[in-house]
């Protein structure tokens, strides 16, 4: 197992998308608000030097280590996040309908194992930390009265997927 790791920084994506394609037919790309990476078995794909800086490699027992504690929102921003989950999820079904055999099927016993640990460290390690939404966990988190004034600084996708949660509170938003 190896794991082509590549963090987001503050200037946003760290590979261009093209970079990226170029990469993609030879393991499960997951794209998420945080990172970038592939994951596959096997031979790892050639990384053209321009890239090599801001790539973390892994294999082995390590590569595992990363994927586990990404799927189960542990390296998120916010500890215990459950949307990543879906994201690998939905990048899973896309190398299952995109990649040839060669490179989903040896890895369909890994991607199982990630998936059924993930969900033990969740319901014995997990309860209570982050939410199924960042809208709920906010709820959560901040509790406002009933009737309370809500505002969201920027109005960008995230603020709108928690505005819902919001609803018996007046709210507005500033930004943008």
């Amino acid at each position: 197992l190896w794991v082509l790791h590549a963090p987001h920084h503050a200037g946003g994506a760290v590979m261009s998308m093209q970079n990226l394609q170029a990469l993609q037919g030879s393991g499960v790309l997951v794209d998420t608000c945080m990172r970038q990476l592939l994951f596959g078995v096997g031979a790892r794909p050639v990384i053209r030097p321009e890239n090599a800086a801001a790539l973390e490699i892994f294999s082995g027992v390590p590569a595992y280590r990363l994927l586990l504690e990404i799927v189960t929102g542990l390296r998120s921003a916010i500890c215990g996040e459950t949307n990543v989950y879906g994201q690998f999820r939905r990048a899973w079904q896309t190398a299952l309908n995109s990649l040839p055999g060669g490179i989903t099927q040896p890895l369909s016993p890994i991607v199982g194992s990630l998936f059924s640990d993930a969900r033990h460290i969740r319901q014995q390690h997990l309860q209570g930390v982050g939410g199924n939404s960042y809208g709920s966990l906010a709820r959560r988190l901040l509790a406002p009265a009933r009737g309370a004034r809500v505002l969201f600084v920027g109005t960008g996708e995230l603020a709108r997927s928690i505005l819902p949660f919001f609803h018996t509170n007046e709210t507005g938003a500033a930004g943008g």
